[in-house]
């Protein structure tokens, strides 16, 4: 095999073809994720885009300033916990367009996408590549179905934006239009941080090109990346954001690094039952098989740089951008250490380096071989795009994964299931994290309180009863178990006490609407007009447009009239 095949002249037939490739580009990308395109909104998508009208404010003068320069606490929260600007303003922009259908927001997460592999087309062919080893590592990128988390899930909109910038970035630096470069640099890591590892690849890109390396062209991009990661820094320390520590020392968070390194790869090689939470155990050894594997494999993609980088310009940037992108992972929450999106940077060198190891075999075996990754990829992708489809199929899924499965996904399809009235599975979820939790869990509390709203729900009152008792022996100031204790109290007729519990509720918690609405029924059961008229001058003010507000006035006043 000739390694100079990988940089042959465009032939005159795919010279003309370039043109198409685009289109082709497009229409491949929209069937192959046509059957995402009628997804719900799941997972966090409702925060997002279904219960924050608040992002309607995000396009005001105000809102604009708040976004872009904003470093409170309260900002911050409202935006994610993050300082994300650009993907602030795009998601606002979509929910001001769609509001609730969730149709077009499949189709502009789509879009990027198709135009993702579009910039990835380019770049590589600007970079000196063969027609053959462009459209392969493009098309192998395309299909790869570790990418579907990044696509299906309209939450991930951030990691498609900053995919877009970050490829136009590389794009413009590579055709010298610099202002256009810095542009999409910023615009990048205003939609996601790790963008900032830009300028790191800028040497071998150069080197793919036979320019010179200057760092005096590569300032600039080094000055906003130092200025964006303090500006990151500073907001994690606001929102008080903690770190990846597996291993408490720095031998242990070497040894875990080259565990996640390994876990990563092998997502990224061999992509089946792909999850949205993945089990991570931290490595307590350095004979660890995943330590040890992972070392093997990033000493193998680091001596492929540095011989790829005197050598092989193209390799080199490949297995940079495998190891470079797979860092910033490193600063999520250890529950979401190993994600599919998180590998969604990284998967460019790997397509990069699959397609210009292709194209060097003989023309039989490269097609075959590409025939059977891209059917392959396609199928596997077109399949997850269903685990996407709704929030009980996307948490069912994660149920039947990996084992350990992590505590978070039976707390997710306690919830899915309560939110979509299956009022017995949800009891069947929350009884079995009750079941298994630690008494010290934060979070045992709130599993008693959300069995006891769902025991009301199935006309269990004394069970419902039970259940917030247990509640507020771990929580007596909790607000939301003093209101449903009040609703099963009251449904057992027992009003005297249900009435108690309530007040309670309001005293903690004065600001929600449901206590006076729960309040205001009852006096109004016992014909207590005045207290009525009292709850409703606070709903007037607290939900003006519900239904039940009006309804409740409506009787006061036919029964003050009468």
């Amino acid at each position: 095999m000739e390694l100079e095949k990988y940089i042959d002249a465009p032939k005159p037939l795919e010279k003309s073809f370039y043109r198409y490739v685009p289109l082709i580009l497009i229409t491949f990308c929209f069937c192959l994720f046509a059957n995402s395109l009628t997804n719900t909104f799941v997972n966090y998508d409702d925060w997002w885009f279904v219960h924050n009208p608040e992002m309607l404010s995000w396009l005001t003068p105000e809102g604009l300033w708040k976004t872009f320069f904003d470093f409170s606490y309260e900002v911050r929260m409202e935006h994610g916990a993050q300082y994300v600007p650009i993907t602030d303003l795009f998601a606002s922009i979509q929910y001001r367009l769609f509001r609730e259908n969730s149709f077009p927001y499949h189709l502009v997460q789509t879009g990027m996408y198709a135009v993702s592999g579009i910039l990835f087309f380019q770049l590589l062919a600007a970079l000196g590549l063969s027609f053959q080893a462009s459209l392969l590592s493009t098309l192998f990128f395309i299909v790869h179905p570790i990418h579907v988390e990044s696509v299906a899930w309209l939450s991930s909109h951030k990691d498609l934006l900053s995919l877009v910038f970050f490829l136009a970035c590389l794009l413009s630096y590579c055709k010298q239009v610099m202002y256009l470069a810095l542009l999409f640099f910023v615009l990048g890591i205003g939609s996601k941080y790790q963008v900032l590892l830009a300028p790191l690849f800028f040497p071998f890109v150069d080197r793919c090109l036979g320019r010179p390396v200057s760092l005096k062209k590569y300032l600039p991009f080094f000055i906003i990346s130092v200025a964006s990661y303090l500006v990151v820094n500073h907001v994690a320390e606001v929102v008080r954001f903690l770190f990846l520590d597996p291993g408490k020392n720095i031998s242990g968070l070497l040894r875990n690094v080259f565990g996640l390194f390994d876990t990563s790869l092998k997502q990224l090689v061999t992509p089946l039952g792909l999850q949205i939470y993945y089990p991570f155990e931290p490595s307590q050894s350095w004979m660890d098989v995943s330590v040890l594997r992972g070392m093997i494999e990033f000493m193998s993609l680091l001596l492929l740089t540095v011989w790829g980088y005197k050598k092989k310009p193209p390799f080199a940037l490949a297995s940079v951008l495998m190891i470079f992108m797979f860092f910033p992972m490193l600063r999520s929450r250890e529950e979401h250490l190993v994600a599919d999106r998180y590998l969604l940077f990284s998967s460019i060198g790997y397509c990069m380096l699959l397609g210009l190891g292709i194209s060097l075999f003989p023309r039989k075996w490269a097609g075959g071989l590409t025939l059977l990754l891209v059917v392959g990829g396609s199928f596997l992708t077109v399949r997850q795009n269903r685990v996407w489809a709704s929030s009980v199929a996307l948490w069912e899924n994660a149920a039947r994964g990996r084992t350990p499965v992590q505590r978070k996904v039976w707390e997710n399809l306690a919830v899915v299931y309560r939110d979509a009235k299956e009022w017995k599975k949800s009891r069947e979820y929350f009884e079995y994290l009750i079941k298994t939790s630690n008494l010290k869990d934060p979070l045992l509390a709130s599993h008693w309180i959300d069995l006891g709203y769902v025991l009301i729900q199935l006309e269990e009152f004394n069970g419902a009863q039970d259940s917030l008792l247990q509640a507020l022996k771990l929580d007596s100031n909790s607000p939301k178990a003093h209101l449903n204790l009040g609703v099963a109290l009251a449904m057992q007729g027992r009003r005297k006490e249900a009435k108690e519990s309530m007040y309670k509720a309001k005293a903690l918690e004065p600001s929600n609407p449901e206590i006076y609405f729960n309040l205001a029924r009852m006096e109004a059961e016992e014909k207590n007009y005045n207290k009525v008229r009292d709850h409703l001058v606070i709903l007037k003010k607290l939900a003006p447009l519900d239904f039940r507000t009006k309804l409740l006035e409506k009787i006061t006043d036919r029964k003050t009239s009468k």
